[in-house]
């Protein structure tokens, strides 16, 4: 199956450096993204052992080892900053016990340590095209979903590391009603958004920070050529835009070239193969 990503023109990375940025949760189109039902703790030791727990789950899953010895230790050390800072928000507000509270600042724990690559199932969606695409002057990206780049980790769906199809609810998901029956390791609320957002049929990876390349102040994910099946420019790109993707295809011949365009009969994008 091929999965698609909309761009606008200025995210260049695809052309130099065949790679996307890995979005921090917290930084998502809807800052409710990636939010569950809990009641966060205000003791400090015990955010400190949240800290701790999830900063095993991300070792465990970025490496396939258990979190101990050096290497473990090392990783660890790289999050104490991150650790810091998150602590800090959540005890900021001592009066604020509510449900979404707490799961907002889970979603400012989660990242401190990783990133989301979101995908559509389609090309020729409209609404896309305006909202991801600025305003079809960007261009949409088809990549191969089968490649093992996007499947880095888990092979089971539903985790981090792995593709998976998002599910869209009315409700949140709870991971628990008090600290001691959360269940930190449910992270199937990193694949549940609201019914709102069901026309982008999206599937997202989820990946530790350490997977990717810091570029500026971003971090973004590097994959090979042969990940990407085919480009679309939209119908208002510039000149230069074009010029970018046919660059990209003379140095990468496999990858195919479509063409956008509005159909004259009805709201559908017509995508068009170029030679």
């Amino acid at each position: 199956m091929t999965l698609f990503k909309y761009l606008p023109p200025e995210r260049e990375e695809i052309f130099s450096q065949l790679s996307l940025r890995l979005t921090p949760p917290d930084q998502l189109n809807d800052p409710l993204d990636c939010v569950a039902s809990m009641t966060m703790p205000k003791d400090l030791p015990v955010l400190q052992a949240l800290f701790e727990e999830e900063t095993r789950r991300m070792f465990l899953e970025q490496t396939g080892k258990q979190p101990v010895g050096s290497s473990f230790d090392a990783f660890r050390s790289s999050c104490l900053e991150a650790r810091e800072r998150w602590i800090d928000w959540a005890l900021s507000d001592l009066d604020d016990h509510s449900n979404l509270n707490a799961g907002k600042k889970l979603q400012a724990l989660l990242s401190q340590l990783a990133g989301v690559l979101c995908f559509s199932e389609n090309a020729d969606n409209t609404l896309m095209w305006s909202h991801y695409a600025q305003d079809h002057k960007g261009y949409v990206v088809g990549l191969d979903s089968t490649h093992h780049a996007f499947h880095t980790v888990s092979l089971e769906p539903g985790r981090p590391g792995t593709l998976t199809k998002v599910i869209y609810s009315d409700r949140r998901h709870r991971i628990g009603h008090t600290l001691d029956d959360a269940d930190f390791g449910d992270v199937s609320y990193l694949f549940i958004k609201s019914l709102d957002w069901t026309y982008e049929a999206e599937w997202r990876l989820i990946l530790p920070l350490t997977f990717g390349r810091k570029v500026g102040s971003v971090v973004v994910y590097d994959f090979p050529p042969e990940a990407i099946r085919e480009v679309i420019i939209g119908y208002r790109a510039s000149p230069e835009l074009r010029q970018k993707i046919t660059a990209l295809k003379e140095k990468h011949p496999l990858i195919q070239v479509k063409q956008a365009r509005p159909s004259s009969v009805t709201f559908q994008m017509i995508l068009e193969k170029m030679d």
